[in-house]
């Protein structure tokens, strides 16, 4: 769907910061209603501020390509931290469900300036799509696929599945409808795996894959990982039912019995905690940083540096291209 480069934003009077900005890739900018879902979605991913959602500055169109700026999250994705890790620790696993829990619960409570709930659903809860940063504190990222109820009904085509498959709900798979329950069961695919160690759905060819969201039995996370305490395998099972009013009825819900269960085990999910081991996972995406920072000591403004970072485009129930990765180097001048 879009490459991702790393970029410093200076303002008129010298201040400057780094900037993520995720730019259409030429073969989408040229199809008007990619153009359309892309930008209708980006307005809507604008309107987002809370401190475990990546903030979105600017939607723009510069070079004949559309772009976002955006936050840039100086850490790992979960799926580079949990791959650098024998295992993560449950006190950790707990920090994140949390955070993603406290991200989604925003968006999906959202308001319009009418007053009117925007029924936000972000579809594409994935290892890929939450952040750690330097410091230890969670992001969700990437409300790119997100669907707000009455504003782009228009600009979506029927029939069309959204998200990366082997997080995908099985309302998704089905191409049924979806709200903000199908977020849940994509986050308690991403706990399942973070407990159990190995992945959930993933299979040999999509059709499988989907065909195991929707019908495979899931296994207890505890028959995989007998060490998991019961109370949060019922937690990530609960948010695996199959059927959407089985699961947590708010993401809220899912929060509170997370929290909760920290209580009971007397846990201490902190950033304190993350932060040294996001520091071990050293992120490719340091090099571009470095790289960036380099130039403008130098005294060059030039801007792009691409990011060591795999952006998966919208998979539909039709076909499903392989992800696009950038590379290192500097990219087109700003």
């Amino acid at each position: 769907m879009a490459e991702v480069f790393l970029a410093l934003h200076r303002s008129l009077q010298n201040v400057e910061r780094l900037v993520a900005v995720k730019r259409v890739l030429p073969h989408l900018n040229e199809d008007p209603a990619f153009v359309d879902m892309f930008l209708a979605e980006a307005r809507i991913a604008a309107t987002l501020t809370h401190p475990n959602i990546a903030q979105i500055y600017d939607v723009g169109f510069a070079d004949g390509r559309y772009f976002l700026a955006m936050e840039y999250v100086d850490g790992v994705t979960l799926r580079q931290l949990s791959s650098s890790l024998p295992a993560l620790p449950i006190a950790q696993v707990v920090h994140v469900g949390i955070a993603v829990c406290s991200a989604l619960g925003s968006a999906h409570e959202k308001l319009d300036i009418g007053g009117e709930r925007m029924n936000i659903v972000h579809r594409d809860v994935s290892p890929q799509n939450i952040l750690i940063d330097a410091a230890g504190y969670v992001k969700l990222v990437d409300f790119g696929i997100a669907k707000a109820a009455g504003t782009l009904d228009a600009c979506t085509r029927p029939g069309t599945t959204k998200g990366k498959l082997s997080y995908m709900s099985p309302e998704q798979c089905l191409a049924g409808d979806v709200d903000h329950r199908s977020d849940l069961f994509c986050l308690g695919i991403v706990l399942w795996e973070l407990t159990a160690g190995r992945r959930l759905f993933q299979r040999k060819s999509d059709f499988a894959t989907m065909s195991s969201i929707v019908s495979d039995p899931i296994p207890r996370v505890r028959d995989v990982a007998p060490e998991v305490p019961e109370e949060l395998e019922e937690i990530v099972m609960v948010a695996l039912e199959r059927d959407p009013a089985r699961r947590f009825g708010t993401a809220a819900q899912m929060q509170r019995a997370l929290e909760d269960f920290a209580v009971l085990k007397r846990l201490r999910p902190s950033t304190l905690d993350m932060a040294p081991l996001v520091a071990s996972a050293a992120p490719a995406q340091r090099a571009a940083r470095d790289a960036l920072l380099e130039a403008v000591a130098a005294g060059d403004d030039a801007g792009l540096y691409a990011l060591d970072i795999a952006v998966e485009p919208t998979v539909t129930s039709k076909s499903a291209r392989p992800a696009a990765r950038t590379t290192r180097r500097p990219g087109p001048r700003g």
